[in-house]
């Protein structure tokens, strides 16, 4: 939360005061050149930081693998091994003349990309891409090309990494530690997949070009840029969230870290908490029902569209959302217990062939026909970097499962095969929605 002030405070003071921009110049300068007192309170900040990051995440059973600082990619020398690559190579130069003279730059295929702030304006028209500013310095760009050389294993040199001890979550962490082991490693990726808005396109396809230019082909077609759009407020969560500022209008808020536009995580999370205990009581399940209002509502759109959250639309039990999705499973799980029904059998085919000869009716054919669809979305799901398929999957069986059960009478069932058979077809559907909630990183619940 500091960070979050301070960054936003010290962009805006920059923009008008050009002593300010130079003394963030220099600070950037001895940072990259690891000067130690700079370097020592820089690594104590961050770890405070990613400290407070890993607590909220995982308050929404987040769990990390591995932590890369930017600073490991200077102290292994993969920036240096990797810019000696570079120079080498005929598509990167340094210009000697113009607007980046000084510069060693990357040619991009495609000329005159435009550039885009946070509040989504065209700031400038980039050509070929800057990797080492005439300071010296290389920019991010640079050293993404350098840590994705070392992502696909192409540096004859690896990290060396430390496990942390953490309380904050079950798995074990480790982090890059000039000091730390070598004896493993996180390299050698078949696919790198990128999550990062479509804002920073241009970089990713510097990065994406340079491998080809390289050699690299195959690693250049298997780097996937998941390029998702803004992500905005509507008006009216922004208010509950006791925003009120001037960007808001009278549909939405487009947040923007450098401009101080927006909500922290926390204040969001505790939002979502308070609504559901205002509507429902203080109930056992509110943290797995919290997380899924949270995490349904932004997956259930198009990844590479915007998204727009309101809380009102993501807590209602009978839309296209998490809590609905949550309380159909819920709803199977207690008509199962109720009528002591234990599936016994795990063979299907067994199972199908029982049922074959029943007469079975129209609400069950709908299940049954979006049960058997389940392999195929999960497939594409992947495929298509899309969990919001697997969202709009979940919604459809949900109402064709309460469709049925509204329709087919269960438990007062007279006919034992006819009842058996929809105990069945319940089981099956509280299944598929829990794996399906798993794929998504959302906790079926069993009563809600």
């Amino acid at each position: 939360h500091y960070a979050w002030d301070i960054y936003a405070k010290i962009s805006q003071m920059v923009e008008v005061d050009p002593a300010l921009k130079k003394e963030l110049d220099d600070l950037l300068v001895k940072l990259d050149n690891r000067d130690p007192k700079i370097s020592r309170q820089q690594s104590e900040l961050s770890k405070k930081i990613l400290k407070d990051n890993l607590l909220t995440f995982s308050s929404l059973d987040i769990d990390y693998d591995l932590i890369v600082y930017e600073s490991s990619i200077k102290d292994m020398l993969m920036w240096e091994k990797t810019f000696e690559i570079l120079k080498k190579n005929e598509n990167v130069y340094l210009a000697v003349e113009g607007v980046s003279k000084g510069c060693w730059l990357v040619r991009m295929r495609k000329m005159g990309v435009a550039s885009v702030d946070d509040a989504n304006e065209v700031v400038n028209i980039e050509e070929d891409k800057i990797i080492v500013r005439s300071n010296g310095i290389p920019t991010y760009t640079g050293k993404d090309i350098a840590y994705h050389m070392w992502k696909y294993g192409l540096l004859p040199m690896d990290f060396n990494y430390t496990r942390v001890l953490t309380e904050y979550q079950d798995r074990y962490l480790y982090e890059t530690d000039s000091q730390g082991i070598a004896n493993i490693t996180f390299s050698n990726a078949d696919i790198v997949m990128d999550v990062i808005d479509v804002r920073q396109t241009y970089a990713i396809l510097a990065v994406k070009n340079t491998l080809e230019y390289l050699g690299y082909k195959t690693q250049a077609d298997n780097f996937i840029h998941i390029n998702y759009g803004h992500v905005y407020l509507s008006h009216a969560t922004a208010v509950k969230l006791g925003y009120s500022g001037e960007e808001t209008d009278d549909k939405q808020i487009a947040m923007s870290g450098r401009k101080g536009v927006g909500v922290k995580i926390d204040d969001f999370i505790e939002m979502v908490e308070e609504s559901l205990k205002g509507s429902f009581g203080n109930f056992p399940n509110v943290r797995d029902v919290r997380n899924a209002v949270i995490k349904f509502d932004i997956l259930r759109y198009d990844t590479f569209q915007d998204i727009v959250f309101d809380v009102d639309t993501a807590l209602n039990l009978k839309g296209f959302t998490g809590p609905y999705t949550q309380y159909t499973h819920a709803r199977a799980n207690s008509l199962l217990e109720r009528a002591g029904y234990i599936n016994v059998s795990e063979d299907l085919g067994y199972m199908v062939e029982k049922y074959t000869k029943l007469e079975i009716n129209q609400s069950a054919q709908e299940v049954l026909k979006i049960i058997y669809k389940f392999p195929e979305v999960v497939m594409q799901s992947a495929k298509q970097y899309a969990p919001n398929l697997m969202c709009v999957y979940l919604y459809e069986l949900c109402q064709k499962f309460n469709s049925f059960y509204n329709d087919s009478p269960i438990l007062n069932e007279e006919t034992l095969d006819i009842k058996d058979f929809r105990l069945f077809l319940t089981a099956s559907t509280k299944q598929v929605i829990k794996n399906g909630l798993y794929l998504l990183g959302i906790t079926a619940v069993d009563k809600m």
